[in-house]
């Protein structure tokens, strides 16, 4: 009985020494097959030059381009203002940039060809009034709608204006010369207005405009943001910036928009100065 034991262990120890060489040489033949892959991988990349992310930074880059809508309005697919190639000729003959202000007025017997905005009561040059319908309908399906409070004014409205001003100032105190010249900071003289050459609008957010008029906290406004980030795209600029009023002659106003063409419009943003000292270096 006991012989028979010795053979049954002896029989069951070869059996298991059998499975382990077999389960020894699998692995070693799965270990083989991965070193073969990576092999053949290791071949494969470096026979194409390198990793994909490396090979496509030699690559030159791409912007996205400002909306079609942006181009319609005048405006090249290139990019933001940032990335304008070389500064656009300055010529003081193009309508564009004809300088109206304080001691720049519109030029004798000029009168600008407006016609009907998409906005009810408003009217804007012919030439640039796609610009600014386009730039009004883009703020608005982007979720900043604006009103315009006021686009192309008469000579004559202008003289209204200013001159109510001035009384307003003269009943607070003010001598004539000094309620004129107060008076001139905010609502420019008859003639001296770029709302008569038809080229600016002041547009307010409408959750904002309730008739209480334009003030300079109007600038905290979200919708700005917008407006100020996009509005070059369609060839507008902010007219009256913080900071220049000695440069303009105007005080700050963040509501005024000026139309001078998509490149100078980006030009003039994209080096943070005014219509007056991009003029000054022609």
């Amino acid at each position: 009985m006991a012989g028979k034991n010795m053979r049954v262990r002896r029989y069951k120890s070869g059996k298991n020494y059998f499975w382990r060489r077999v389960l020894v040489a699998v692995l070693a033949l799965v270990l083989l097959a991965a070193l073969i892959v990576g092999a053949v991988a290791l071949i494969r990349h470096f026979s194409s030059g390198g990793d994909r992310g490396g090979a496509s930074s030699t690559n030159t880059s791409t912007s996205t381009p400002p909306s079609s809508s942006a181009a319609a309005a005048g405006g090249s697919a290139a990019g933001s203002s940032s990335q304008t190639a070389s500064a656009p000729t300055i010529d003081k003959s193009d309508w564009r940039l004809l300088l109206v202000g304080p001691n720049d007025p519109l030029p004798s017997g000029y009168v600008p060809q407006v016609v009907d905005t998409d906005y009810e009561g408003y009217q804007f040059d012919s030439r640039a009034v796609d610009a600014f319908n386009q730039m009004m309908a883009d703020a608005a399906a982007s979720g900043n709608r604006f009103w315009v409070v006021s686009s192309y004014r008469t000579v004559a409205r202008s003289k209204e204006l200013y001159e109510g001003k001035v009384q307003e100032y003269v009943d607070q105190g003010y001598s004539q010369q000094e309620a004129e010249e107060e008076a001139a900071q905010w609502i420019a003289p008859p003639g001296t207005s770029e709302h008569n050459a038809g080229l600016s609008a002041d547009l307010v957010p409408a959750a904002y405009f309730d008739g209480v008029g334009l003030e300079q906290v109007l600038e905290d406004e979200p919708e700005y943001q917008w407006l100020w980030s996009h509005c070059a795209d369609y060839g507008f600029i902010l007219r009256f910036p913080k900071g220049k009023e000695d440069v303009t002659g105007i005080h700050y106003e963040p509501w005024h928009f000026r139309y001078v063409g998509v490149e100078h419009a980006r030009e003039i943003t994209r080096r943070g100065i005014t219509l007056e000292e991009y003029l000054a270096q022609a």
